[in-house]
């Protein structure tokens, strides 16, 4: 009994490392090492030697096979995007416009180009609202591949394989939640994804985190990691009356500057949910308000706890 438990103990890492070991493979098998195009089947591209010529510009997260790793094309299906101003999504976009803007300033510094950008603050704040946006100019202006990273191991693998293929190619590497995949797949890892010996040129990491103070001081310290350390706070009195007013023009002017008033320290998930509930659902106003005023207080009572 004691010999099976200590076998089934360690499974996982022996399956981790197991992995490991495969994903190092891919990259010295012949199929990747004679990989110069992409091949389409579906949604998912593969390294081949004649194919595509380029990866199309899109949203991507990083699969694999028996064979081989690949790209699998994602939707990025969202609420409508709104340019907001005051907003982390404008801040944001305003740097990442310049980053590719000074693509030859960092060549001729002999800086590698690339940058980090870590935006934090509470769940529903508008952080992935800011990766939407980011997601659809990057695509849209730049020809450029968003891939949203599960796993650092294999991200780095899917990547090297499109920096060998298309080596100056806009891409963008999303970790949604950084201080869970940390806690899932370690440190070490999105370290080596961030600045480690396979560095790659034309790369923007942007990460997020409901909880900045669970990262390692190795990702919030170090610039050549996260450059760009940016809070995503709740709404202000400017964001929340363009919010409301491209969502319900024919909002009359007394409405809309009780509205305003009324969401202080709401974030944009409490936004929508005061529309959808007073003019979707019909439901009363001040209910509505009174439910979302309470279900803040939930949280706040429930953060005061984990502190504790």
């Amino acid at each position: 009994m004691k010999e099976a438990f200590s076998v089934n103990e360690n499974k996982d890492e022996c399956v981790d490392e197991c992995v490991d070991e495969c994903v190092d493979q891919y990259m010295d098998h012949e199929f990747h090492l004679n990989a110069a195009l992409w091949a389409r089947s579906g949604t998912t591209f593969l390294p081949v030697s004649d194919a595509s010529l380029e990866l199309p510009a899109g949203a991507y997260r990083c699969r694999e096979n028996s064979c081989t790793v690949f790209f699998e094309k994602v939707p990025t299906v969202t609420d409508t995007l709104l340019n907001l101003p005051d907003t982390a999504a404008e801040r944001l976009l305003v740097e990442f416009d310049k980053f590719w803007a000074l693509r030859e300033k960092y060549v001729e510094y002999g800086f590698t180009h690339k940058r980090g950008m870590l935006l934090w603050g509470p769940p529903g704040s508008g952080k992935t609202c800011a990766i939407g946006q980011m997601t659809q100019v990057v695509v849209r202006d730049h020809n450029g591949v968003v891939v949203f990273i599960d796993r650092p191991q294999l991200a780095s693998a899917c990547v090297g394989l499109l920096r060998r293929i298309e080596p100056e190619r806009p891409v963008v590497m999303v970790m949604e939640d950084l201080d869970e995949l940390v806690e899932r797949w370690g440190a070490e890892h999105f370290l080596a994804l961030l600045d480690g010996n396979a560095q790659t040129a034309n790369v923007l990491h942007v990460a997020t985190t409901n909880h900045p103070d669970r990262l390692d001081r190795r990702f919030v310290d170090r610039p050549s990691r996260f450059d760009t350390i940016m809070e995503v706070g709740m709404s202000s009195a400017q964001t929340r009356r363009a919010y409301f007013k491209a969502k319900e023009p024919s909002l009359d002017d007394a409405t809309l500057d009780r509205w305003v008033e009324q969401t202080k320290r709401y974030n944009i998930a409490h936004l929508r949910e005061v529309i959808i509930g007073i003019k979707l659902y019909g439901q009363n106003e001040r209910s509505v308000f009174e439910r979302l005023n309470s279900m803040r207080q939930n949280r706040f009572d429930c953060e005061s706890e984990d502190k504790e």
